[in-house]
């Protein structure tokens, strides 16, 4: 996910190329890469936790995970791939206002605009909310309301709300207006999407595993690696009653 947040960053760096040039389909498909890649990842983990925490599916606990992991990798690969790749069939990338990416001009594009990116955004919202809050259910009732993986289980899916609702407005207005932009609306888009790589940052990254990893390796290079709030809830689930999903 880092590296997804980092090619974007990149392509974001390359300004707003006025003219649909080489430099224009790079940066446009390269930040098509990146925020499937990062939504992928994202969904992926609310995939594993669906099966290692709520239907206890042995194949997804810590100790066999791992074989799990090229498989979901590459599944997120194919797929971010693919609706990358679809667009450039009908010369869809080129300046969209802020950066370049599918344009609005034409139907076709217009349709790719949330065929590739806001349908599959918020459908894997809908699916995270519903993951996430029935792990959060399940935390809550084997280890107690104050478990603070339970209150951090929260924040995960309200990242991608607060990251890309505005963005999903001002397409949405601009898809009903003829293609017309909103100053305000665009600003806000701007602002949050770009704000996508901290916010996740943020979320995923301070845990007090985590920092209790880093503080380990900065002051002491020992001890063992921080776990993970997944990792740590699929150990937990192993000695938890089963909830059917």
């Amino acid at each position: 996910m880092s590296a997804c947040f980092f090619v974007g960053g990149i392509s974001s760096v390359l300004g707003n190329p006025a003219d649909n040039d080489a430099v224009c389909q790079f940066q446009a498909i390269t930040r098509s890469l990146a925020q499937l890649g990062a939504l992928g990842f994202a969904l992926s983990l609310a995939f594993i936790l669906h099966f290692a925490v709520l239907k206890q599916d042995r194949r997804f606990q810590p100790d066999q995970i791992s074989q799990w992991r090229f498989h979901v990798f590459l599944t997120n690969c194919f797929v971010t791939i693919l609706l990358t790749i679809l667009p450039l069939f009908t010369s869809s990338y080129g300046p969209s206002g802020g950066w370049c990416w599918i344009i609005n001009s034409t139907v076709v594009s217009n349709a790719w605009r949330f065929i590739c990116w806001y349908i599959y955004l918020w459908a894997a919202e809908c699916y995270c909310c519903y993951v996430y809050y029935r792990v959060w259910l399940h935390v809550r009732a084997a280890h107690g309301a104050n478990n603070p993986i339970a209150s951090k289980l929260k924040s995960y899916p309200l990242a991608l709300v607060i990251c890309y609702f505005w963005a999903t407005v001002n397409r949405l207005y601009q898809l009903f207006s003829g293609g017309s932009e909103l100053m305000s609306l665009s600003v806000l888009h701007i602002v949050f999407a770009s704000s996508a790589g901290l916010i996740n940052a943020v979320v995923y990254g301070c845990t007090d595993e985590v920092l209790s990893g880093m503080r380990r390796y900065i002051y002491s290079d020992t001890g063992p690696a921080a776990a993970s709030p997944e990792t740590e809830l699929a150990n937990k689930s192993q000695y938890s009653p089963q909830v059917d999903v």
